[in-house]
C-alpha cells in the first residue's frame, strides 16, 4: 500500500506531465497575475524546492548518526511530511507559473532554451 505522501507524489507528477505535454502541443496558460507576481512565486517555488532537498538529506544523516531507531523513525516521518509541506507545492509553483510566464513571451515552444532543457 502506498502512503500518503507517495499518493500526493504521484498526483502531483502526473499533473505536472500532462501540464508540460499541453504546453509544448500548443496550450497557452492565462496569466491572472502580473507578470512580477508569477515571477517572485516561480522564484520561491524553486527556493522551496531547493531548500528542501538540501535539508531533507542532512535530517536524515544527522538521525542515521545517532543510531536511535526512534530519531530514525522520526526523522522519516519528518521527511515526509517536508515532503507534502514543501517539495510538492514547491514544483507545482515552479511549473504553473514558469508556464504562464512562458506563455506571456509566446509559448513554451517560442523559447529555445526551454524547449531544449
Amino acid at each position: 500500500m502506498l502512503s500518503t505522501t507517495a499518493k500526493v507524489t504521484i498526483a502531483s507528477n502526473l499533473i505536472s506531465m500532462t501540464a508540460v505535454g499541453a504546453a509544448v502541443a500548443g496550450a497557452r496558460l492565462p496569466m491572472v497575475l502580473p507578470y512580477e507576481v508569477h515571477k517572485f512565486m516561480h522564484i520561491f517555488g524553486v527556493t522551496l524546492l531547493f531548500g528542501n532537498m538540501m535539508v531533507g538529506p542532512m535530517w536524515f544523516l544527522l538521525a542515521w548518526t545517532s543510531k536511535a531507531p526512534a530519531t530514525l523513525a522520526f526523522a522519516a516521518r519528518g521527511l515526509s511530511m517536508a515532503e507534502l509541506v514543501f517539495t510538492v507545492p514547491g514544483v507545482q509553483m515552479i511549473l504553473w507559473n514558469g508556464l504562464a510566464m512562458a506563455t506571456a513571451m509566446g509559448g513554451v515552444t517560442s523559447q529555445p532554451w526551454i524547449a531544449q532543457s
